[in-house]
């Protein structure tokens, strides 16, 4: 994971927010980062601990975000290719909804 200025601000606030004990889990690589956000995510009580880490795993992309919702710890496979961005997902929406085939075709 790549990490941006923003992202370490939603880093920072977490860190203060959270415990010593979680905040000593977290001093380790950006891609074991990631994962332990996750695992972090699933065990805070804390509601904006848990909108920050949405946040700076929605800003690290896709297959983070997957991550996320799946519980998926596992290492992340580092891309060979371009994936397709969330914003990608979101306009092909539409190629399936019956109603906007119609408009195009009458």
């Amino acid at each position: 994971m790549k990490m941006t200025n923003a992202m370490m601000e939603f880093l920072s606030e977490i860190r203060s927010i959270e415990s010593v004990e979680r905040i000593s889990e977290l001093e380790i690589g950006s891609d074991e980062l990631g994962n332990r956000l996750i695992d972090l995510y699933y065990e805070s009580d804390n509601l904006r601990t848990r909108e920050l880490i949405t946040l700076l795993l929605k800003r690290a992309g896709f297959v983070w975000l997957r991550k996320l919702i799946t519980r998926d710890t596992n290492p992340a496979a580092a891309p060979d290719g371009t994936f397709a961005s969330l914003e990608d997902f979101i306009s092909m929406i539409a190629a399936n909804d019956a109603v906007s085939s119609e408009r195009k075709s009458g």
